[in-house]
């Protein structure tokens, strides 16, 4: 069996075949290069001899290069148009795989002119490409959470929250053996809405902990801080309860409101978590906290890290408090330490937080649904590989109704990783609303 070469146009039937020599194609090198470092791009040479039985046709075979690198060229200038690929198939492989191009050119040997009247040419094809090669073929990744007794395809359920009760889970793990590929290749995700009800679904919250004690608890319960305050039974909040911490007068970070417990900073190696918070009512207008890593967390009186103070969103129940290190050292073992929230307000109020979850540390893909409802046989669909999220309704049909404030999360090789989704609904948030989550991927790779 041969190698494979092509040029594609998207996903299309219009290709350039370049180890076809019936077609007047003969590869005479090339060879996938790979980059140092952080580098995005890669600039790849490959040898032809293309042959024609007519001088026309020996140009149309020779011109088709110029009008595919055009295409390339556009789709990286404006952003849309089609995607010019270069596919490679490897002898003894199955799989097809492809790198997207940005740019080429076409360099003639010097001989061309000497030898046009024989309908024949050696060139050099030069095009810059992604740093990264892809499979044409989307799998399925097996889930599991605490809602099936093992992985499967097909969708599991996730919760808009997490805890002690029955399936309340609102992650998925992925198991590192399920995730072929030599680097990390993006997710594609959907979401279906089981709720029973529309959803007028705001800000969604994607994150992924690899590295950071992927299963070690990431909720820290609103009743389970100390501090000041005391705990409400609701059961329309996680775990049954939240905390209430009021003040009666103008406070400015003097008073330890919250102070959480962190028991599992030796499986987090140092790796920042952002800090999403679930309020069970909106906070008050012109309200500030910072949070802080503190030490011994009995008493917690030496800060080992302070964060920048965050103003709330009066109108928001789940909100990102900023990203923490944790812990913010490098030495192992550490002993346990104390997260700890504390509040500067000009005037008297209160905070009732619900639960906290350290989010990440491998990403954290913050979008918005910027109008229109989510029915019932509705899904999102975060489409990584293609850099794409949409609402996708019962007939099929794609609504770009998302606005993206950072990256989608990838999954990793070899890993063993956990996968949490959270959302509001605007001015709320229902902790009991439901997805079923089924995942896919491409894997991804340097070179050969």
């Amino acid at each position: 069996m041969t190698h494979g070469l092509w040029l594609r146009v998207d996903d299309s039937l219009s290709q350039i075949n370049m180890v076809n020599a019936t077609l007047g194609y003969r590869l005479l090198g090339y060879a996938p290069e790979s980059t140092s470092g952080q580098q995005e791009l890669v600039t790849e040479t490959c040898r032809l001899y293309v042959s024609g039985s007519t001088v026309a046709e020996l140009q149309e075979r020779l011109q088709i290069f110029d009008t595919y690198f055009s295409m390339a060229r556009l789709r990286e200038q404006q952003g849309t148009g089609s995607k010019i690929w270069v596919e490679l198939k490897v002898s003894g492989e199955s799989d097809t795989y492809r790198s997207e191009i940005i740019d080429g050119r076409c360099v003639y040997d010097e001989s061309a002119l000497r030898y046009w009247s024989n309908t024949a040419v050696e060139l050099t094809l030069i095009w810059v490409r992604r740093n990264w090669w892809e499979s044409k073929t989307f799998t399925e990744l097996p889930l599991k959470n605490g809602s099936v007794g093992a992985k499967q395809t097909g969708g599991i359920t996730i919760f808009n929250h997490d805890d002690s009760g029955s399936g309340h889970d609102n992650w998925m793990d992925i198991d590192g053996d399920d995730v072929a590929g030599a680097i990390p290749a993006p997710l594609y995700l959907q979401l279906l809405n089981t709720s029973g009800a529309n959803l007028w679904a705001n800000h969604f919250y994607v994150s992924n902990n690899v590295f950071g004690g992927y299963n070690s608890p990431m909720i820290l319960e609103g009743e389970d801080s100390t501090g000041g305050g005391s705990g409400t039974a609701n059961a329309a909040h996680s775990g049954g309860e939240y905390r209430t911490y009021a003040w009666g007068s103008a406070i400015s970070h003097s008073t330890l409101a919250y102070i959480w417990t962190l028991d599992q900073l030796s499986n987090m190696y140092g790796h920042w978590f952002n800090v999403l918070a679930r309020f069970a009512t909106a906070p008050p207008a012109d309200t500030f906290i910072q949070l802080s890593v503190r030490f011994p967390h009995t008493t917690p009186l030496t800060t080992l890290w302070k964060g920048p103070e965050i103003e709330l969103d009066a109108n928001r129940l789940l909100q990102n408090l900023g990203a923490v290190p944790l812990p913010p050292t490098e030495i192992r073992p550490v002993p346990y330490m104390a997260l700890v929230l504390t509040v500067r307000k000009a005037t008297a109020g209160s905070l009732n937080i619900d639960f906290l979850q350290l989010s990440g540390p491998n990403g954290l893909h913050h979008f918005r649904q910027v109008g229109y409802q989510l029915e019932t046989t509705d899904s999102v669909v975060i489409d990584g590989p293609e850099s794409q999220i949409y609402a996708l309704d019962a007939s099929t049909y794609r609504w770009p109704i998302y606005s993206e404030y950072s990256p989608p999360v990838q999954v990793w090789p070899g890993k063993d990783q956990r996968i949490r989704v959270l959302f509001d609904e605007g001015t709320t948030m229902n902790i009991a609303r439901t997805w079923t989550a089924r995942a896919w991927y491409k894997p991804r790779r340097v070179t050969l």
